[in-house]
């Protein structure tokens, strides 16, 4: 959602994890574990890409950003990896 909601299609991490305290109550109050899960579930799947930053842009932390591919297969992609999980 972070990722779709930026013109650019991509973020860095701690953009990404601002956007999840600030649309989501709940992430709010406790930053200790949910943090590690999303940097684990953006670099291991296969709908998330690493970009790397501009010579223009400084900045030491790089972007996240999704694959090309249409956001339907994108999304049903994450429905089933994480169904998979649980089966």
């Amino acid at each position: 959602m972070a990722l779709q909601n930026t013109p650019e299609k991509k973020l860095t991490l701690s953009q990404i994890y601002n956007y999840v305290a600030d649309n989501f109550p709940f992430y709010r109050k406790s930053k200790v574990g949910w943090q590690n899960s999303i940097r684990h579930n953006l670099s291991l799947n296969e709908c998330f890409k690493k970009v790397a930053r501009d010579d223009s842009d400084p900045g030491e932390e790089g972007f996240m950003g999704l694959r090309d591919q249409p956001v339907r297969f994108v999304c049903a992609k994450l429905i089933r990896c994480s169904r998979a999980d649980f089966t």
